[in-house]
């Protein structure tokens, strides 16, 4: 006479900054365009703050040039070229990240264990709960029009990584401002023309804090 015994190992982790999922993420984008990005040509970061990093596991702010450098050369890639003068769109990026465990139950070869007596043998199984590491990144990018102070383009994209995001930053940013039109053949940078009897006055194309929060929250 047989009898299965199943054994299960249970791995407690206390992690607070960490939190469980079953099963796999996959990853999710979303784009919005109220305004024609495409008639535009030159940018800038959004100032004094041209970026926020929320990493409580990571070095944020180490992270934040690196973002900065590779949507800098996204953009060039898609045909913007960056200015501090007079762009015709300011850029503001956010990066989240939470790290993740996912819980996976493993299930063993069976093993047969005879008994030395009279009494019944026995197959054992064993089940242990292995523990992954992921950190869930969520890259959000506005673009906002200085002038008619109005968001242009955003882009948000959601993805898991195995272990740390740190790697993988770059082909992060790539792949969301690979959604971004780039700009229309012939589209040439807005300038401002002031008359001959006009003085000249000084022209700048940043918006209001007030104004650049309230759209930063609106895209959030």
């Amino acid at each position: 006479m047989r009898h299965t015994l199943r054994l299960t190992t249970c791995l407690l982790v206390a992690f607070g900054l960490l939190s469980f999922a079953p099963g796999c993420q996959t990853p999710t984008l979303q784009i919005d365009e109220p305004g024609d990005v495409s008639r535009y040509r030159t940018w800038d970061f959004v100032r004094p703050v041209r970026g926020l990093i929320h990493a409580p596991l990571l070095e944020a702010d180490a992270l934040e040039p690196v973002v900065a450098r590779q949507v800098e050369t996204s953009l060039f890639d898609r045909g913007f070229r960056r200015t501090r003068t007079n762009p015709d769109v300011l850029l503001y990026f956010r990066l989240s990240v939470r790290g993740q465990l996912v819980k996976r139950n493993v299930t063993g070869a069976i093993h047969h264990l005879a008994s030395l007596h009279s009494s019944a043998s026995y197959d054992v199984q064993a089940t242990h709960t292995e523990l992954t590491r992921y950190d869930i990144a969520e890259l959000l990018v506005l673009m906002i029009d200085p002038r008619e102070h109005h968001l242009v383009w955003r882009g948000r994209l959601n993805r898991r990584y195995r272990d740390e995001v740190t790697p993988y930053l770059g082909e992060l940013v790539s792949q969301l401002l690979a959604h971004l039109p780039p700009p229309r053949h012939g589209a040439q940078r807005r300038t401002v023309i002031v008359k001959e009897e006009a003085p000249p006055r000084a022209h700048t194309t940043s918006p209001s804090k007030a104004v650049v929060e309230a759209l930063i929250e609106l895209g959030s």
